[in-house]
């Protein structure tokens, strides 16, 4: 398990923030989705440097773990997208300002590699969205993220594959005007 303060969890964060998209999370957001997490860890909220007279909480999280799927392990092992018989769609969401899921250090993580990697799989989307981070759930561009999921996880015709914006395959940039510009 990893244990995390507020400032480790708002730095990284704060370091996503782009002068090019003024408004990218709301002023105190920061606060309201700390506060949610420690409401919902009965331990960890009770844990932590003393603010005001109260712990301030820590966020306990699991160990990440890289051995998983990754861009490694579907390169090398054609059935990683397959269940059964059939390849399993794959939807990629990731922001343009996102350093955790894009990172060289302290090892090389890839999102763009990943989907490359996903071989023979004629039902694979990425999207790359403007102006958001790896907060992207908590940031203004949340409702792209969760209108792309639910058309993503609307159920199709049995024949037909999941969409996002009518599309089945391919890798695209979402502006901030809702263009879809592919990559």
């Amino acid at each position: 398990m990893r244990i995390g303060t507020k400032a480790a969890f708002r730095t990284p964060w704060d370091n996503e923030q782009s002068q090019r998209c003024p408004g990218q999370r709301e002023d105190g957001i920061v606060d309201v989705v700390w506060k949610a997490i420690m409401e919902n860890d009965v331990i960890g909220h009770h844990w932590g440097s003393v603010q005001s007279g109260q712990p301030e909480g820590v966020m306990r999280n699991r160990n990440a773990v890289w051995w998983g799927w990754n861009s490694n392990i579907v390169h090398t092992d054609p059935t990683a997208a397959v269940l059964g018989t059939h390849r399993v769609p794959v939807l990629i969401v990731y922001g343009d300002l996102d350093t955790q899921a894009n990172q060289t250090s302290p090892i090389e993580l890839s999102v763009p590699k990943l989907y490359a990697a996903i071989q023979g799989n004629t039902n694979k989307l990425m999207f790359r969205i403007a102006c958001t981070g790896h907060f992207m759930p908590w940031e203004r561009q949340a409702t792209v993220l969760h209108r792309m999921s639910e058309q993503w996880l609307r159920q199709p015709p049995p024949s037909q594959p999941p969409r996002v914006f009518g599309l089945t395959s391919g890798s695209f940039f979402l502006n901030e005007e809702g263009d879809i510009i592919p990559q």
